[in-house]
């Protein structure tokens, strides 16, 4: 602690700078940096410490994850108790308070997520307005910007057509987001193509061609699926221990009794009081969302890490993706648990609050953990 106190009071010399190559950090947007660097910006102009920027930047972040998720439980029809412990596992509150570009992903996500819900599920809600449509399409556009993913757009699926009036409204709609997010995620990466170009020639010298990734998935599209869904079969446990909590370098695991009570009452919470109707198409429209999500996952990586070794192995059907972690994951939780609700468990009061008292629990000891990982 008092290394810590040192550094805090370590005067800020904004007049020498060192540059750093980060080629990956360099493949995102600017967009979910923004409060991050509004804050380092405020800190040189206060010569405030660099550890201090750092703390407070990582608390400015925490406050508007802290927001965004309490503004989507406010507006949530339904689901409430799932999507306060996506929020609250221990993996999530760990990106929250970082300085890392998933901190303002999940809360955007969590939000956007939400508000489609209400549109789609709260019956008080007969039509969709003009501000409710602009609305979604910047928050998907926020969204793509901080993680490419242009299947969000199809959640707008989930709004009854009869809300915007009629069926080729609807589909206008749905086909406005879907195109605005491609714009936004394929535009950016047209923008930031030099450090794209300098994240290729990075990756080349470590064995990956980009190219080459790019045109098996083309040639070989089912062989694809194949290996995603080998490489699904193999990870899931441990992608599911890591959405949870596995902390550090994904080095650091919650203890696995913990993550197992976690999931258990994470399925279960999203198995009571589902007083909404989410009707067969809906959950349809929900699970091809989930899978086409995990899917661009496995391609992303593929297409950007795979080395000429494992693509050789591909073309004998053994190759798996590498480089996927559970936290990837949690955006999607909230619509991936909404197939399963079904209401034929009803939530009472004593559920709730061994629900809650066990999330605080976890959260103590997933903090003890990392003190004694790393302290």
């Amino acid at each position: 602690m008092g290394e810590l106190a040192s550094w805090l009071r370590q005067p800020l010399n904004s007049h020498s700078t060192v540059p750093m190559a980060n080629q990956v950090a360099n493949l995102y947007s600017f967009m979910p940096y923004v409060p991050g660097a509004l804050v380092l910006r405020m800190g040189r102009l206060f010569d405030v410490s660099p550890l201090g920027q750092i703390y407070a930047g990582r608390l400015v972040n925490a406050a508007f994850y802290v927001l965004m998720v309490y503004l989507a439980l406010r507006i949530l029809p339904e689901f409430r108790l799932p999507l306060l412990m996506i929020s609250l596992t221990p993996m999530s509150l760990n990106l929250a308070a970082s300085f890392s570009a998933d901190s303002v992903t999940l809360a955007i996500a969590a939000l956007l997520t939400a508000f489609i819900f209400r549109l789609a599920f709260d019956d008080e809600l007969t039509s969709v307005r003009r501000q409710d449509g602009i609305l979604v399409l910047v928050m998907l556009v926020l969204l793509t910007l901080c993680k490419f993913n242009v299947w969000m757009s199809a959640l707008v699926l989930l709004i009854p057509a009869k809300k915007f009036g009629s069926r080729r409204r609807a589909a206008v709609f749905a086909g406005t987001c879907l195109f605005a997010c491609c714009i936004a995620g394929f535009g950016w990466q047209r923008v930031n193509a030099s450090a794209i170009a300098a994240y290729g020639a990075m990756r080349a010298s470590h064995g990956t061609v980009i190219a080459d990734n790019i045109a098996f998935l083309q040639a070989h599209p089912l062989k694809f699926l194949g290996i995603v869904k080998s490489t699904c079969f193999s990870m899931v446990w441990a992608w599911l221990w890591e959405f949870v909590g596995v902390f550090g370098w994904v080095t650091v695991a919650l203890p696995g009794p913990l993550f197992a009570v976690y999931i258990a009452l994470l399925i279960l919470a999203a198995c009571t009081q589902v007083r909404v109707v989410v009707t067969g198409p809906q959950r349809a429209i929900l699970a091809t969302f989930v899978v086409l999500t995990i899917i661009s996952i496995h391609a992303l990586l593929w297409v950007f890490q795979t080395d000429t070794t494992v693509l050789r192995e591909a073309f004998a059907g053994s190759a798996s993706v590498a480089g996927i972690q559970g936290r990837y994951f949690l955006p999607i939780g909230l619509p991936t648990l909404a197939i399963i609700g079904n209401g034929r468990i009803q939530l009472n009061r004593f559920f709730l609050t061994i629900t809650v008292g066990a999330v605080v629990v976890i959260n103590i000891l997933a903090l003890m953990t990392i003190w004694q990982a790393y302290y």
